[in-house]
């Protein structure tokens, strides 16, 4: 995602607006805990004055929280088209929804 943004910056792209929606909450095993992680999507709209054009780009992000440590583990970010890699990250950490019906 950081990667992205800064390209569109270097090819002169202005951030217009950025959107945020909640994708999935739940919890998931790590190291023996049962931890807390969430999903979002976050849509970035750009816009670029020399072309005339605006474009928008979606990231599913999501992190596990651990509230005793107080710091967010195993952070990932991906295109919102990517499934195949967030259905990965739940599986290899047991992710069980508490908010979808799966």
């Amino acid at each position: 995602m950081a990667t992205w943004y800064l390209e569109q910056i270097a090819n002169d792209w202005e951030l217009e607006s950025v959107a945020s929606e909640l994708r999935d909450y739940g919890t998931v095993k790590w190291k023996n805990r049962i931890l807390e992680a969430g999903f979002v999507a976050l849509t970035f709209k750009v816009k670029n004055r020399a072309l005339g054009e605006h474009q928008q780009k979606c990231f599913t992000v999501g992190y596990i929280a651990d509230r005793e440590f107080e710091v967010a583990r195993d952070p990932i970010a991906v295109p919102c088209e990517d499934e195949v890699a967030i259905n990965r990250y739940r599986t290899a950490r047991d992710f069980s929804s508490k908010w979808l019906a799966n």
